[in-house]
């Protein structure tokens, strides 16, 4: 290289270095009387910065290591300190829906410190061995970090250099998904209220996930159980619940087998008492049934009839709706006709209670599962009126069950007001319960009843299967009387003299 270039490179070295070491000066943009000298130089460093944006894209050559430790110097001074926002300690998480964003004041010089660290990014020297020291595990956070704030402006930016940096940089992508599956594992568990960022991550994720070859990794398919399907179960999932929806979409393109996994946590997670997010998570199972193979569907079509028998019976409204708009999906529609053996003893009774008990205030529901039990009847007859009387038969023995539980009552009751003092004593919890163990053929026992078409899920049904306290009541358990029992052996005792009194003057009933 000849003199002269080395003189200008040394010279353009030069001027970087020291334009660097103003633009790592802060102002304090929350004051509100600032004096003029302090203005001049709030305007002379955005002008700084603007010209070191345009030398790094253009004269990136005679950037080294001393440039490179400056450029993340400025960085780490404007962006990466921290800012505190006017949200007290105490109170509740910041909701985009709700809540205005507390705007940075000092916005116009964090956007030309991104635009700097982007148009670095941009250069081959940022994944150069120079740049690997600064592009740390300190770094990486920091960047993420910047997701955790408010303004939608800084977070769009972020989603950039992240972006950037994972495409420019092989070397630290491994990094990267580490500190985002942390991330992750926080928002979920830690229920203090979400990053509010975590929209914009999984939007940086959906990058990253269409780059993935095919077939996936094993540590692609872990990040995907561990940290992106966790996501379903955290409380602020409304906020992300599309881009969450895109990134489960996107694996799912990717490998197929996934599907079966995709609705087993959304059955694993699924909420009681949050109607959005039942309502949610109707809209995710339908769009993972439109891409799953029959195969990964026997693998879970028990708990999904189950689940969508349980949203068409539901109280609410739009759970109930949205329920039953899967059986417009054609998709849905031709897996419960395939799988009717399965499918109609589950969903038949439900759509029929639906139709028969007016569960909703709204007429649509009702028009909609008629309309729809209509359908199915038509599509398989048999199975139909076969799923129709094993209903009817269930009914039927529920109502016996209710019957004589009633009557048990009733003689309870009854004992009670008879001989409370006794009655009491016997009929206790404890001795019921404790009388179980040894109970002869001739105990009386009786079942708490359940409702004869409400078909739970298989966690909800495993509570039914397993083995419960019979409520029974042994014989000598019954109410009794002293005075009674001495009566009936003395009278029992007269009964036999009369029997040998009068054998004695019959001598034929004496000889046989």
């Amino acid at each position: 290289m000849a003199t002269s270039d080395l003189a200008r490179r040394a010279e353009r070295q030069e001027w970087f270095l020291e334009r660097l070491e103003l633009c790592k000066v802060v102002f304090d943009f929350t004051r509100e009387n600032v004096e003029d000298a302090e203005m001049s130089a709030r305007n002379a460093k955005f002008a700084t910065l603007s010209s070191l944006v345009v030398a790094v894209r253009t004269d990136y050559a005679v950037i080294d290591e001393r440039v490179i430790k400056g450029i993340f110097e400025v960085v780490a001074a404007n962006a990466f300190r921290d800012r505190l926002t006017p949200r007290p300690p105490g109170a509740p998480a910041f909701d985009p829906e709700e809540d205005d964003p507390h705007l940075m004041p000092d916005w116009e010089h964090l956007q030309k410190c991104y635009e700097l660290l982007l148009s670095f990014f941009e250069t081959p020297i940022a994944s150069s061995k120079l740049a690997m020291p600064h592009l740390n595990d300190r770094f990486i956070n920091d960047i993420l970090r910047l997701f955790y704030y408010e303004d939608p402006r800084e977070r769009n930016l972020a989603k950039l250099v992240v972006h950037r940096l994972y495409a420019s940089v092989v070397g630290v992508r491994r990094r990267i998904r580490s500190a985002i599956e942390h991330i992750f594992n926080w928002a979920t568990y830690d229920d203090t209220g979400a990053c509010i960022g975590i929209a914009d991550i999984l939007d940086v994720l959906a990058g990253i996930i269409h780059g993935y070859s095919v077939p996936l990794k094993e540590e692609h398919c872990a990040f995907f159980k561990n940290a992106l399907l966790p996501l379903y179960s955290a409380s602020a999932f409304a906020q992300y619940a599309e881009e969450l929806k895109y990134c489960v979409l996107k694996f799912l393109a990717k490998d197929d087998n996934l599907a079966s996994v995709i609705i087993k946590r959304l059955l694993r997670y699924w909420s009681k008492v949050n109607s959005t997010k039942q309502v949610l998570f109707l809209y995710h199972l339908e769009e993972v049934l439109t891409l799953i193979t029959p195969e990964q569907f026997n693998l879970c079509k028990l708990g999904v009839f189950r689940k969508v028998a349980e949203c068409i019976k539901c109280r609410h409204f739009q759970v109930a709706e949205r329920a039953l708009h899967l059986f417009a999906d054609g998709r849905f529609y031709t897996i419960v006709a395939s799988e009717a053996a399965e499918a109609y003893p589950i969903l038949v009774p439900a759509l029929n209670k639906c139709i028969q008990q007016k569960l909703h205030w709204n007429s649509l529901i009702t028009d909609i599962a008629n309309h729809f039990c209509d359908k199915l009847k038509e599509a398989n007859t048999e199975q139909y009126h076969r799923a129709i009387s094993t209903q009817k038969r269930k009914r039927e023995h529920n109502n016996e069950t209710h019957e004589r539980e009633a009557k048990w009552q009733k003689l309870e009751a009854l004992a009670l007001r008879n001989k409370p003092d006794i009655a009491s004593s016997a009929l206790t919890a404890p001795a019921i319960m404790s009388s179980r163990m040894d109970s002869a053929d001739d105990d009386v026992f009786f079942y708490p009843t359940e409702d004869e078409d409400d078909d739970v899920s298989h966690l909800e049904h495993s509570r039914f299967t397993k083995k419960k306290p019979l409520l029974i009541r042994r014989k000598s358990l019954l109410p009794h009387d002293s005075d009674i029992q001495e009566k009936i052996a003395s009278f029992a005792k007269d009964k036999s003299l009369d029997r040998y009194s009068a054998s004695e003057h019959n001598p034929m009933d004496s000889s046989e």
